[in-house]
């Protein structure tokens, strides 16, 4: 029995599966893939010490088999292929792609233990885009390990590395969930509905993110997530605001990413030229756009980092609020 499957579509699985394997470890089954055929679905599963994933391909196929084999020669193989489809099949226990025998990895394959029944919540339309996007924020070296992932709660995304904090409103019916950081998960860019599924096991909490070709399971971090909403200023303390249009931001992000680095602050002042005009000074560069104000802007300077305020930009924010010395 021998399955063809597309070429590009296992390629690109493989770079998010590839996001578990570890190839320098001494655990075989952090270097390794389980390929799994069963029902006429093709699964496969990589994993890491706290977190699993797997990618599903429909495939025309009757019979079943379960292999574990290395992911490098697996991958290795694949690329050997010339062309658009990729050959598997199992002769005497041994998995051959594209005719090229892989050799079997003798180990037990660690599974998940889930509850039945899981009782998932849809995830709202562009969740993943949205994690991306709150991915930008995260420090993964920070030294509390709950801020090294990504808060999900009723109040939406929420991520802070200590200098930047970004809330990213959406619907999530959870009371409160620290995600590890998902680097397979937005690797794999997974389309079409998902949902998201908690659950105790003993003193873990566990959770699965599911779309229909892919299943990110995994070990939620431990311990309370800070208060963000204590950062915040009230609104009564915000006496500065500016405003512009999309478009005016794309330009002043273009002329942000032409001014040189000026360490340690890399700073950029924002000020008022006319009330309709904003003037941005960076070093021996400036320039302005059109703007709206409001609040007290004729003696006002607002100084911010070059690279923040790139961020702040590049999330599509028009509209910066500040108080007296922020």
């Amino acid at each position: 029995m021998k399955i063809e499957v597309s070429k590009n579509a296992l390629s690109g699985a493989l770079v998010a599966l590839g996001k578990l394997v570890s190839r320098m470890s001494p655990v075989e089954e952090y270097k390794s893939v389980l390929i799994v055929l069963e029902n006429g679905t093709l699964r496969f599963h990589t994993c890491g010490p706290e977190e699993t994933m797997e990618f599903t391909l429909k495939c025309e196929a009757d019979g079943a088999f379960c292999q574990i084999v290395h992911f490098d020669a697996l991958q290795k193989a694949i690329r050997s292929g010339k062309g658009k489809e990729v050959s598997l099949e199992v002769e005497s226990g041994i998995l051959l792609v594209n005719g090229i025998p892989l050799s079997p990895v003798q180990i037990e394959w660690p599974e998940v233990k889930v509850p039945s029944p899981l009782n998932p919540v849809d995830l709202p339309d562009g969740f993943v885009e949205m994690l991306s996007k709150a991915a930008s924020i995260v420090n993964r070296n920070e030294v509390r390990r709950t801020l090294q992932g990504i808060h999900l709660s009723q109040d939406g995304i929420t991520v802070t590395n200590g200098k930047e904090l970004l809330n990213i409103p959406c619907e999530l019916k959870i009371e409160g969930l620290n995600l590890p950081f998902p680097l397979a998960l937005l690797s794999a860019k997974p389309s079409g509905d998902g949902q998201l599924s908690v659950w105790k096991d003993r003193y873990l909490t566990m959770f699965r993110i599911a779309y229909p070709k892919w299943t990110w399971t995994a070990r939620a971090l431990p311990g309370l997530y800070p208060n963000w909403k204590q950062v915040l200023p009230p609104k009564e303390q915000i006496r500065h605001t500016v405003e512009f249009l999309p478009e005016r931001g794309d330009q002043l992000e273009i002329f942000l990413k032409n001014v040189p680095e000026n360490p340690p602050h890399n700073q950029v002042e924002l000020s008022m030229s006319d009330p309709e005009t904003m003037y941005i000074q960076a070093g021996e560069m400036r320039t302005w756009i059109t703007a709206s104000f409001s609040g007290s802007w004729e003696e006002f300077m607002l100084p911010m980092n070059k690279h923040l305020l790139l961020r702040l930009l590049s999330l599509e924010h028009t509209k910066i609020e500040a108080c007296d010395g922020y």
